[in-house]
């Protein structure tokens, strides 16, 4: 029987773990900006096995209202699948709980928490973490974090701050870092296992053996795999913090004490890696503008036909290699009913053709009708403009949006 103390739960631990990290952050942060908190309610409906969930997501407000519009629209979008309220209508939201149905980013979802804003690179850049649970199988905690420009509210990304060039080389230096910290662990177990097993007991010899198996594999493991791919990562202040996850599998994460393999990039070493625009917002050197549009996280508002009006967000990819291309996935929403649209996009010569995914059976049997047929949006880029036509079976109507922030 294993006495050992019990551990938390994934949540617990990864809450304590960037709760801290926030604090110490946010102590030589710059003073964070206003929020309103927002009230969410998902209830216990098909796809959603974990029953009620509760969620509270800020609402940042400040005096250029399109930066923070922008901000809380890519933070709604990427964490609910839906569309905040309008500025105008915030406030009394606020005073209330909204129901939300088990979008995508919902399924699964046991717990979800947005930790405390942190203002980084002296106010250059306002950055949020939400530490979540899913549920499957087994339950696993994980943690995301978004940062976005307060000039702007431009959501960043590292295909637009770090170079190709950049991005390979950091790459090689987090492996470096790694297998480091693979070794350093390895030689502490090893050592630990040649003292004897005289003064320790039997899970505690179980133990190292364990972690003497689990670290030896993992470091086999990131041998073969060569290079770690970079393609996200935690801000902090004039630094980037890559993780290549833990590795130990859900059953044995309560033995492997070394958790998440991270290399944290300071000042120092991103310098020479970094696009005119990723030195100027993250080391707050020169002052190069961003490229006209985020292909990789913008915002276009419009209409079809003139009379519905659509938000279309393109995204990053979810592969490494879709993650590097730009445009590679998107979701339109209708504004009156905010629910999601995911998007398959096909680039070709002249534009893109947008064609909205096929609704699954769980789809149909929560909606309680049958899905209709996809539509198809055939756009070409006008400046920040995307403009073109929507289309479903013999229906053909104008399409056309704009870049968000729109232009006065």
């Amino acid at each position: 029987m294993d006495n050992r103390p019990r551990t938390p739960s994934p949540i617990a631990r990864l809450l304590a773990s960037v709760t801290l990290a926030a604090a110490s952050l946010a102590a030589t942060a710059a003073p964070p900006v206003d929020a309103l908190l927002l009230k969410y309610s998902v209830g216990d409906r098909a796809g959603n096995p974990m029953g009620s969930l509760k969620i509270d997501v800020p609402y940042f407000q400040g005096r250029d209202t399109e930066v923070f519009e922008q901000i809380n629209l890519h933070l709604h979008h990427l964490q609910l699948n839906t569309l905040p309220p309008s500025p105008t209508a915030a406030e009394a939201a606020a005073r209330k709980t909204v129901a939300l149905p088990v979008t995508p980013a919902l399924v699964g979802v046991s717990q979800m928490e947005f930790l405390p804003a942190r203002k980084l690179n002296e106010g250059r850049v306002l950055a949020v973490g939400v530490a979540m649970e899913g549920c499957g199988a087994y339950c696993e905690a994980f943690y995301r974090d978004y940062a976005f420009d307060l000039r702007t509210g431009r959501r960043l990304v590292l295909p637009e701050l770090v170079t190709p060039q950049g991005t390979a080389a950091l790459s090689q230096l987090a492996a470096v870092a790694h297998e480091q910290a693979l070794k350093k662990a390895l030689a502490q177990v090893s050592r630990e296992l040649r003292r004897g097993s005289k003064s320790r007991t039997p899970e505690q010899q179980e133990l190292l053996e364990i972690q003497r198996a689990i670290y030896s594999d993992c470091l086999e493991r990131q041998r073969l795999d060569n290079v770690p791919s970079i393609d996200d990562a935690v801000f902090e202040d004039h630094a980037l913090v890559f993780s290549a996850g833990r590795c130990s599998n859900h059953a044995s994460q309560a033995d492997d004490d070394l958790g998440d393999l991270q290399f944290r990039a300071d000042a120092q070493t991103l310098r020479p890696h970094l696009t005119p625009y990723g030195l100027a917002v993250l080391l707050n050197e020169g002052d190069a503008p961003p490229p006209v549009l985020n292909p990789y996280a913008q915002v276009f508002k419009g209409a079809i036909d003139d009379r519905w009006l659509v938000t279309l967000v393109f995204d990053l990819g979810e592969s490494a290699e879709a993650r590097a291309q730009p445009f590679a996935a998107a979701t339109y929403y209708y504004d009156r009913h905010r629910r999601p649209i995911p998007l398959t996009v096909r680039v070709e010569s002249d534009g893109w053709t947008l064609t909205e995914q096929p609704a699954t059976d769980a789809d149909e049997e929560a909606a309680g009708q049958p899905s209709p047929p996809p539509a198809v949006i055939r756009v070409r880029r006008q400046d920040r403009k995307l403009v073109g036509e929507w289309r479903l079976g013999d229906k053909r109507f104008a399409f056309s949006a704009g870049a968000f922030p729109l232009p006065h």
